[in-house]
């Protein structure tokens, strides 16, 4: 879903050069991060099926390693489209 949501916007990581339309319907209407969310529910419930400590230490790194990615998409697409 937010793959077809992204239409032509889709890039991995920060673009300042080739910013892009602002995407704000279809999945993204709902959540800014659709696809770091389902990361990080796909490495919990990993680690909910198996049960090894391994599982919940990787579920923790990958959730903190996304969220540091999300609060810097956050302070780019701030000062790249305001208030949008």
């Amino acid at each position: 879903m937010a793959l077809v949501s992204f239409r032509d916007s889709w890039r991995a990581g920060i673009d300042e050069k080739t910013q892009g339309e602002l995407i704000t319907t279809g999945i993204f209407a709902v959540s800014r991060n659709p696809i770091f969310i389902f990361i990080d529910l796909y490495f919990i419930g990993t680690f909910l099926i198996n049960g090894a400590l391994i599982f919940l230490i990787f579920a923790a790194v990958v959730i903190i390693g996304l969220h540091c990615q999300i609060i810097q998409e956050e302070k780019f697409l701030a000062k790249a489209y305001g208030q949008a």
